[in-house]
């Protein structure tokens, strides 16, 4: 996985809290913080529960909202 934060990538040691289920999907919200920059990458995930587990029909990343880039290179001036 690739952290949101600081591009790192990394094995995810994700974490799951159970929110409850609406009338069309159960819920549930999933992080794991990245081991370089400390920061939490959240997602909320709905689905529904099969025998393996929760089968996601809608993932949206909580935080951060927009993936990180790296900065763009300087700018050069071609003086000719």
């Amino acid at each position: 996985m690739q952290c949101g934060h600081c591009s790192a990538d990394y094995h995810p040691q994700t974490a799951i809290r159970q929110l409850g289920q609406d009338a069309d999907l159960f819920w549930q919200v999933e992080y794991e913080p990245c081991p370089r920059c400390q920061k939490l990458n959240i997602r909320l995930v709905g689905g529904r529960t099969e025998a393996t587990g929760l089968k996601a029909h809608k993932l949206t990343v909580v935080y951060p909202k927009g993936a990180s880039r790296k900065p763009a290179p300087p700018v050069r001036s071609d003086q000719s």
